[in-house]
């Protein structure tokens, strides 16, 4: 799942809480914590967040190091944003 789509889905299950503490504090009475839930959404979407950029930018740079003696710059640059673009193909 992409970080933009993960922090979406952290939102909207934020929001969804937050909506059914207020329905359960209204129609029952009922007083729900939101900070520990709240707090766990959003310092797990926030590791996740990190770990994908931390481990896309060491990818990049594996990629700039192993292509770098070969390739134009321009051409190092483009793959190491678009890693899809390294496709092995064999010929028939």
């Amino acid at each position: 799942m992409s970080r933009y789509w993960g922090s979406v889905a952290a939102l909207s299950l934020g929001g969804m809480y937050v909506a059914a503490n207020v329905l359960a504090f209204t129609q029952a009475g009922l007083w729900i914590n939101l900070l520990f839930p709240l707090g766990a959404v959003a310092v797990n979407q926030s590791a996740m967040t990190l770990f994908n950029y931390l481990t896309e930018a060491r990818q990049k740079r594996l990629i700039r190091q192993a292509f770098q003696y070969y390739l134009h710059p321009a051409i190092v640059e483009r793959v190491a944003q678009n890693p899809q673009l390294l496709k092995l193909a064999v010929k028939p």
